[in-house]
Order: structure tokens, then sequence, then C-alpha cells
């Protein structure tokens, strides 16, 4: 298993990049599950495990709302 760990990112940056991963990796997180702001002053840090494996999952592109944001720029 290999733990993944973000911080100083925006909540739909986290997603997209969780949402890639998903694509290649299994994960313990449903495909629904959304970042979620956490309330304090304190940094958020989103986690997620993923199971590297020779075979890569074959779910096509990823069907994230923020990617077609991302493709424009």
């Amino acid at each position: 298993m290999v733990t993944v760990s973000l911080t100083g990112a925006s909540k739909e940056d986290v997603a997209t990049v969780f949402e890639v991963l998903r694509t290649a990796f299994p994960t313990d997180r449903p495909s629904d599950t959304e970042p979620q702001d956490q309330p304090g002053d304190h940094p958020a840090v989103w986690t997620a495990q993923f199971e590297p494996t020779q075979d890569r999952i074959p779910t096509g592109p990823p069907q994230h709302k923020f990617l077609p944001a991302l493709r424009e720029l």
C-alpha cells in the first residue's frame, strides 16, 4: 500500500490528483468521495491509500468534474 498525502492545495486540486491516481491504482476510497474542508486555522492534509500493481486498471479517462477545466489550461 502507498499512502499519498497532500497539503497546501485546494480541495479541487486534491480531488483531481486522487481521481487521476484512482484511474490507475486500486484505492481505499470510494470513487464518489470528495475532499472536505476542515474548520479551524490548521492546514488541511488529505490522505488516500493506493495499491501499486503491475497491471493498470483499464477504467478510461478520469471523469472528475474539475478535469475539463484543467484540460483547457
